[in-house]
């Protein structure tokens, strides 16, 4: 990963130029030969709690619910109910991931965080697609029903294959910027002070 940083242009007679200093970041191993195997001998499989993915699920819904309407696209703020989810989702995070680094020190296993933090950034991922799928799905299956709104939801989902690239990117980067604002709290001292490094993946 790189970080770009832009400094203060520097100004010579008719010529005005802008720098930019390239920092490479930390990028830490991430080595899980050590870890057993799942069930198809291949993967590994990840538990993850079952009342954080089923508040993740829920909020992705209404994320793309919202992303995909008129009202609500690319440039406004989430709704209040969105933004209270978007809390909750932030509070679970930094508790499981809190929980998680207390562990990983008992156990002397530091690469359980590493996998922890890889398991939801995937589970993350397939969800948002699974679910803009499946939104997909049903707006079809509804302009086959309903007379009144064909046109508007004809128009709804023309706007979704236009723009499918960037709203996946925009859901995932507000969920993204979640797990990031947990990783820079004191979540991120904590592991510092327990495992004696404060990267985040």
């Amino acid at each position: 990963m790189l970080n770009i940083f832009k400094t203060k242009p520097t100004i010579q007679p008719e010529i005005i130029t802008n720098k930019l200093i390239v920092q490479q970041l930390c990028q830490p191993d991430i080595d899980f030969s050590n870890l057993p195997k799942g069930i198809d001998n291949v993967h590994i499989d990840v538990h993850i709690s079952p009342n954080f993915t089923k508040l993740t699920a829920a909020l992705i819904i209404d994320l793309l619910e919202e992303r995909t309407s008129i009202k609500r696209r690319f440039n406004d703020k989430p709704s209040s109910k969105v933004c209270s989810k978007l809390d909750d989702f932030n509070s679970s995070y930094s508790q499981i991931l809190t929980a998680t680094i207390h562990n990983s020190k008992e156990n002397k296993r530091i690469d359980h965080v590493q996998l922890f933090q890889i398991a939801t950034i995937k589970f993350i991922l397939t969800t948002v697609q699974s679910s803009l799928l499946e939104l997909m799905q049903n707006l079809r299956a509804k302009t086959t029903k309903n007379s009144d709104n064909k046109l508007e939801l004809s128009e709804r989902i023309t706007w979704i294959n236009r723009n499918k690239n960037n709203l996946l990117h925009q859901v995932n980067s507000e969920l993204f910027a979640q797990l990031l604002w947990v990783e820079m709290s004191p979540v991120g001292k904590l592991r510092e002070s327990l495992l004696g490094l404060a990267w985040t993946i």
